[in-house]
């Protein structure tokens, strides 16, 4: 049983290597001088909230708005190209410090961390799950126990991440408007 589960637990941790592309194929990445306004209103929401300026602005096709660590490092803040447009100007504020809320709070290195780890957890999972031959093993039941609470903790910290993040939004428009755009 224990050289089964090191076997596995080693094949799992192949998730590791893999190569991983960054690039959203709905990402769009302007010239600075097209989103000069867009900068400024981010500029004055991270000086307003005391929240970080981010290192890239970009827009984005699909989402409403989204932030994320890349690969150097550098946090990028993605808005939706629909809601800068439709939305008004204090609610794009609104979901503007939302999102930096959770730069500031660390939220995007720790998903950048934890996302190769939770790779490995779904492919491990994915090797347990329905076969009878691995039910018999306690040391996959102590595998299995520890994967469960560390996706209990990690939904609980994403949940307290969200409120954190909500309650920046809701300094920076107040509870109406917040309301209207989360």
């Amino acid at each position: 049983f224990l050289i089964l589960t090191a076997l596995h637990v080693l094949w799992g941790l192949t998730a590791l290597l893999w190569k991983m592309d960054d690039k959203d194929p709905f990402e769009i990445e302007l010239p600075d001088q097209w989103q000069e306004a867009l900068t400024d209103l981010v500029r004055k929401v991270a000086d307003e909230q005391k929240l970080p300026m981010p290192d890239a602005i970009r827009l984005h096709a699909l989402s409403v708005a989204h932030v994320y660590q890349d690969r150097k490092g550098r946090s990028i803040l993605t808005l939706g190209g629909i809601a800068v447009v439709a939305l008004p100007r204090r609610a794009v504020a609104g979901i503007i410090a939302h999102e930096l809320g959770h730069c500031h709070s660390g939220d995007t290195a720790l998903s950048r961390l934890a996302f190769r780890w939770h790779l490995v957890i779904g492919k491990l999972e994915s090797r347990y799950v329905g076969r009878s031959l691995h039910s018999f093993n306690p040391l996959t039941w102590v595998l299995r126990i520890y994967h469960w609470t560390y996706i209990a903790f990690w939904f609980a910290n994403l949940r307290c991440a969200e409120l954190a993040a909500d309650q920046h939004e809701i300094e920076m428009v107040g509870r109406k408007h917040s309301a209207a755009t989360l």
